[in-house]
């Protein structure tokens, strides 16, 4: 019988090999993969630099990733993608405000991650023998753990107090903690977790705490924690030969984990420089339209991911005129009020959205304050930031034309069918239409690939 403990080296295994293969796509090949085509489709290239980007997310869900028919499988999508793209541009119908509102999210996400990794300090890299060692240890343990979170600090050390002296327990105090269902009816148990699972700050409380104690308050980037540990259990005994055979992977775990916690450190500083400070009134207001607001049948949150900024303007300011104009976040000297921070809020986490509004405002500043810093060093006509920026108008644009494709399509079943037949009779008939659509328009367009520029990336992963 599976335990949940095993249920989680299982996990984690898996979870290893995706990581270690991921770290090591971008050098495979001594060629720079920015100026490696690989694919050119009438006056559209492709380069092996995109096909890494687009092809890294999906390896943890390939059984053979690299092996050349899946890689070709990739390719193939790639140009597809293009081809549908180009055609939806020159003859589909769309919204260019849509368009351009999904390009501007593309950059914002891409000039903010370029100036991460600019910002990461060269002497991250250097470890020393001793850190790899314990980090090796620390991977070896799994830790059960549960917890209790707060946005404040006042209500984390009550929670304290009343456990360590009796009066609750994490269960009892679990509901009032968190909305995840089974978080709150579970004592906010958390499983098994091990070294580089959670951030630092809560990781290095989970190696300090000893089992059936509880952890002293402590804070992270998203509020107040206690934390108990109920067991320890191994993966395995530590063994010389085992710690060589996974020291890169280690090491690229360290290095993980210390750029989080340098990031961490940066948001925290950049935060308190720049006197970002939340409005107690205008977070309360922003709450409540969250959990009161109602738009398409969805809450204001939800919209918030899923509209254009302009169309959300429209239909939320009718709602709410009186109220748009409340500071929620000082920054500096000045504030931003609701109407200025709800276009922000469309990169935050709902679940972070409906749990800690205030939280959620600090990091949509931050972000925001990055994306400035970026803009300033002219990040936005960065190569790679560019390839990002193209790679999502190919994949909406491409979107529309499917969905027009298919949309416009009329099904006749064979008789007798019952509903889950239907539904997998029409998926196999929009896929042959799609498939034959994408095979005339590649017979009608100039298409040349070089696939082995491609192969070269991942031989030495195969």
């Amino acid at each position: 019988m599976l335990t949940l403990f095993h249920v989680t080296v299982m996990i984690k295994n898996i979870l290893i090999v995706s990581f270690s293969v991921i770290l090591l796509l971008g050098c495979q090949s001594q060629q720079d993969p920015k100026q490696e085509i690989f694919a050119r489709i009438d006056d559209e290239v492709l380069t092996v630099e995109e096909f890494i980007y687009t092809y890294t997310p999906q390896i943890r869900f390939i059984k053979n990733p690299f092996d050349t028919e899946m890689l070709n499988y990739h390719g193939g999508r790639m140009i597809r993608n293009v081809l549908f793209a180009q055609y939806q541009e020159e003859f589909g119908t769309y919204d260019p405000l849509i368009l351009a509102d999904e390009i501007a999210e593309a950059e914002r996400k891409a000039v903010i991650d370029e100036m991460i990794r600019l910002m990461i300090d060269d002497s991250l890299e250097t470890l020393s023998e001793e850190e790899v060692r314990d980090a090796y240890r620390k991977s070896l343990e799994y830790r059960e753990v549960r917890h209790l979170f707060s946005p404040d600090s006042v209500t984390i050390h009550t929670w304290y107090r009343q456990i360590q002296s009796g009066q609750e327990s994490f269960h009892s105090l679990s509901k009032e903690a968190f909305q995840d269902t089974f978080l709150a009816n579970h004592g906010g148990y958390l499983g098994f977790v091990t070294f580089g699972d959670m951030v630092p700050e809560f990781e290095e409380m989970v190696f300090l705490t000893e089992p059936g104690k509880v952890s002293r308050p402590f804070k992270t980037p998203f509020g107040w924690h206690i934390l108990s540990v109920e067991s320890i259990q191994t993966d395995m005994l530590p063994s010389e030969d085992d710690f060589q055979m996974n020291r890169d992977r280690i090491k690229n775990k360290i290095r993980r984990v210390k750029k989080e916690k340098f990031l961490s450190g940066f948001y925290t500083s950049l935060v308190e420089k720049r006197k970002v400070k939340p409005d107690r009134g205008g977070v309360q207001a922003l709450s409540y339209l969250i959990m009161s607001s109602r738009i398409t049948g969805k809450s204001l949150a939800n919209n918030i991911q899923a509209y254009p900024s302009d169309a959300l303007f429209e239909e939320v300011l009718n709602k709410s005129q009186d109220i748009w104009d409340k500071p929620v976040v000082y920054v500096d000297d000045d504030f931003l009020s609701l109407i200025d921070i709800l276009p922000l809020l469309k990169r935050v986490p709902l679940a972070l959205l409906y749990r800690n509004p205030s939280q959620a405002v600090l990091f949509a500043v931050r972000d925001e304050l990055v994306y400035q810093m970026g803009l300033e060093r002219g990040l936005d006509k960065h190569e790679t930031v560019l390839m990002k920026k193209n790679v999502r108008r190919k994949d909406w644009l491409s979107k529309q034309f499917v969905s027009a494709l298919t949309d416009t399509m009329s099904i006749h079943y064979p008789p007798n069918l019952n509903e889950d037949e239907k539904n997998r009779y029409a998926r196999e008939v929009q896929n042959a239409l799609i498939h034959q659509t994408y095979l005339d328009l590649r017979q009608n367009a100039r298409v040349w690939t070089d696939m082995d520029k491609v192969y070269a990336h991942y031989d030495n992963i195969k």
